[in-house]
């Protein structure tokens, strides 16, 4: 039987990983045509594509529409064809709240049928551009809040023989859209844990990991700090969390990690966090130690080193004091 291999890459807007701006297009009642360009420059081949932006924050009332711009980058060496298909997604409750498909079938919060590209197939050359018009077009009956849903791109094999044993790769890139539908929503949610991801490390960085859940039917963006202290209770560290976004109805782990120049011994951290605007910040606390192996190991061959040097020098020489 024929295996076949889908290699999807969705670049997770729970971590806020955005290399592409947003771009809006102008309205109009007929959708603009697909545009394709050729990059300035020399395109490296790099045997793959590049899909942007990564996601789209959209606020969008009932019975009406947006339109934005999606871009495709053939970077393979050859000339491509591509498909465009939606699909719905949500916040996986088995994996920290990463992203899960549904294929086919219909989400807990559906927006595949929302979308409304201007093509579903094209072809690149290598090297070339294609901007991609994408309509949004939100139904009337609508319900309230966040509806979740991607638009993908993937690479059409050609020339696939009909061997059933042999195995197909097929590369898929995801471009996300969180889609508000505006009205009364219910913003709700509470932090559940701060813990590093190791009682003791023994090498950088430090991972600590911070559990939230989302119980209301938007998105939350937590924001806040986290304060490291040494033993002595002196702040040696502090990181600014932002850019994680807690999709609804999910929990997520958001990790952060420490990069000290050095560090050893114990160590405690504290998390002042907001996650959502107006409300008190949470404060949870959690400690760890940090053993480096190899700077110990090195300070251990250092002092056997120098034990070997003074008893060398005890053995070769001999103080002498004379009393007159």
């Amino acid at each position: 039987m024929k295996a076949v291999i889908r290699a999807l890459w969705l670049v997770s807007v729970l971590a806020g990983a955005m290399p592409f701006a947003a771009v809006a297009a102008t309205k109009a009642n007929a959708m603009p045509p697909i545009v394709k360009t050729m990059e300035e420059g020399v395109v490296p081949v790099s045997s793959d594509f590049v899909v942007g932006p990564t996601s789209f924050d959209l606020e969008v009332a009932p019975g009406q529409d947006d339109d934005v711009t999606l871009l495709v980058i053939n970077r393979q060496g050859k000339t491509v064809n591509f498909r465009v298909t939606a699909e719905d997604f949500s916040a996986d409750p088995r994996n920290d709240g990463t992203v899960q498909l549904f294929g086919d079938t219909a989400g807990p919060f559906p927006a595949r049928n929302w979308l409304q590209p201007a093509a579903t197939e094209f072809s690149l050359r290598h090297g070339e551009r294609a901007t991609i018009p994408v309509k949004i077009a939100v139904p009337a009956d609508a319900d309230v809040g966040d509806h979740y849903a991607a638009l993908i791109i993937e690479r059409v094999n050609e020339n696939v023989t009909k061997d059933t044993t042999h195995v197909e790769v097929i590369s898929r890139i995801g471009s996300l859209f969180l889609v508000r539908v505006p009205g009364t929503v219910d913003e709700e949610g509470s932090f559940l844990s701060l813990h590093p991801l190791q009682n003791v490390f023994f090498s950088y960085p430090a991972s600590i990991a911070l559990k939230a859940q989302n119980t209301g039917t938007v998105r939350l963006k937590p924001i806040g700090t986290l304060t490291i202290r040494n033993i002595f209770g002196s702040v040696v560290d502090s990181i600014v969390l932002h850019n994680w976004t807690l999709l609804r109805a999910s929990e997520g782990q958001h990790v952060v990690e420490w990069h000290p120049p050095f560090a050893l011994g114990p160590y405690s951290v504290e998390a002042s966090m907001t996650l959502i605007n107006g409300q008190e910040p949470s404060v949870l606390r959690s400690s760890f130690w940090i053993l480096p192996v190899v700077p110990l190991l090195l300070f251990l061959v250092l002092l056997v080193f120098l034990a070997a040097v003074l008893r060398f020098l005890r053995s070769r020489f001999r103080v002498v004091i004379q009393r007159t």
